[in-house]
């Protein structure tokens, strides 16, 4: 299995970010951390734990799986025993369904 693409990721934060027309420092403000930290996270350069994860994908409304795309993808293509692709499967439906993760979300 491959490590997340940390660039991509960064990119596709970076991207988002821009179309919904933020700035980093209003990013990071929502999140909770400094402007110098999603500054290191959209060019690729540190990994965002799980809470901080979630906390972008909240503030800039998307779902894990935006983020992760090329890594559950290589994921997918993995070969793994059936108990693992159920457990994947049923992991994958529920980073889908943000009101699971949120209930306040839309």
């Amino acid at each position: 299995m491959e490590n997340i693409d940390l660039s991509l990721m960064g990119k596709r934060v970076k991207a988002r970010r821009k179309s919904i027309k933020l700035s980093q420092a209003e990013l990071a403000e929502q999140c909770g951390v400094s402007t110098a930290y999603v500054g290191h996270i959209e060019r690729g350069n540190r990994s965002p734990s799980v809470e901080m994860l979630l906390l972008l994908c909240k503030a800039l409304s998307v779902t894990p799986d935006y983020l992760l795309q090329d890594y559950l993808q290589d994921v997918a293509s993995s070969h793994f025993t059936e108990s693992d692709a159920q457990y994947l499967e049923h992991l994958v439906a529920l980073i889908r369904e943000p009101a699971r993760i949120w209930p306040d979300a839309k």
